[in-house]
């Protein structure tokens, strides 16, 4: 038998026989979180719908998981009981609870300020791999929302803009530096030369080499 209670709702209960009891809390953190990541728009509030005695097998199975995790103490065990977790609050959102939303901001547009932030923390590490979850936590939102917002602001995908900066990073160190093609595609963020050598084609329809015989500044020795 499953139970759902809000929390700190008070409860009395009586029971005639032994009983074996699992206790299972989620914070309201994770389920805002939860909730706003599944939904892909910011919650206000998660209501709990109150359930007693209720015949559940999807949280009966992972009330059991969790305990065995909790009894093996194996490695990766804080991982796979977070999963669990998770599990478990998109369950109950999707059974049990009504989820309230902020009202919706501005479409579309990043706010200047937001966008000035995304654009210099490219810049300042265009020379290693940026993660999507990196520059979503400029703005305070998720993954998906970023992507979409970005989509809507810049007419491109986040990965296509950062390799687009990337090429024309490495187009200034050609026109003004005589670094070995390597040095330049570690400077630029590419992983190799090779890497940079298929992107750069792919944007510019030359090589490096190319580009810089043809662009070179002719001041330099």
């Amino acid at each position: 038998m499953t139970t759902l209670l809000t929390r700190a709702e008070p409860s009395n209960w009586v029971w005639r026989h032994d009983i074996e009891v699992s206790h299972f809390y989620i914070s309201p953190a994770l389920m805002m979180k939860t909730a706003s990541e599944a939904f892909d728009r910011d919650a206000e509030r998660v209501e709990l719908h109150d359930l007693v005695r209720a015949e559940d097998p999807v949280l009966a199975w992972i009330s059991d998981q969790m305990i065995q995790e909790v009894a093996a103490g194996g490695p990766g065990g804080r991982l796979c009981y977070d999963a669990l977790a998770l599990q478990a609050s998109v369950h109950i959102l999707r059974k049990y609870a009504s989820v309230q939303f902020k009202l919706p901001r501005s479409q579309g547009r990043f706010r200047p300020a937001h966008a000035r932030l995304i654009e210099d923390y490219i810049e300042q590490n265009i020379f290693r791999n940026i993660t999507l979850e990196e520059l979503a936590n400029i703005c305070s939102c998720t993954p998906v929302q970023f992507a979409r917002k970005f989509q809507s602001h810049y007419a491109t995908r986040p990965h296509a803009y950062v390799l687009k900066r990337k090429v024309e990073r490495a187009c200034q160190h050609l026109r003004k530096d005589r670094l070995a093609l390597k040095e330049i595609a570690l400077l630029s963020g590419f992983s190799d030369q090779s890497h940079l050598n298929r992107v750069f084609r792919r944007y510019m329809n030359v090589t490096p080499a190319e580009y810089r015989k043809h662009n070179c500044d002719s001041s330099i020795e």
